[in-house]
């Protein structure tokens, strides 16, 4: 999640806020695209599960942590945040930490699957999805019927 030597340039999206005085303002954050590694995290974050109750698997994905995930690893500065005694939170080592946290979230609807399908990664042979291995990769198939193809399916 460091640097990037791809050469991508980064992209821009602004986030609205009101200023001390109650003025509105708006507040550039620049990132770069996801990768299809940080792809990955992003929607394992979303498909957690833990069992419930009764013992079965329930979702546990955290919608505000994948965001959170995607922008940390994604944003590269923000622009026209300062600190109480007017210092620019860019000279900060910890600057990420400062931006509020509303902000980050916000900021990372863009940088989700939906915003950049086009990075996402190609699914392996015989995947249906990049995120699930195909059958015979190591996790054993769901014991079911196949589903027909459209061309096959019955007509009523």
């Amino acid at each position: 999640m460091g640097f990037r030597i791809s050469g991508q340039k980064p992209r821009r999206v602004m986030i609205a806020d009101r200023d001390d005085a109650g003025r509105a303002v708006l507040l550039p954050h620049d990132y770069f695209d996801a990768t299809p590694e940080q792809l990955v995290e992003y929607y394992r974050l979303l498909s957690k599960v833990k069992p419930d109750e009764s013992g079965r698997n329930s979702p546990d994905g955290n919608l505000v942590e994948a965001r959170l995930y995607l922008w940390q690893g994604c944003i590269h500065r923000v622009v026209g945040y300062e600190l109480e005694d007017g210092t620019d939170l860019m000279t900060r080592e910890n600057w990420k930490d400062l931006v509020p946290p509303h902000h980050r979230v916000e900021a990372a609807v863009v940088m989700e699957p939906d915003y950049n399908a086009a990075r996402l990664p190609k699914p392996a042979e015989g995947a249906r999805s990049p995120f699930i291995p195909p059958v015979g990769s190591g996790s054993p198939a769901p014991e079911k019927e196949p589903v027909p193809e459209p061309s096959d399916a019955p007509t009523t």
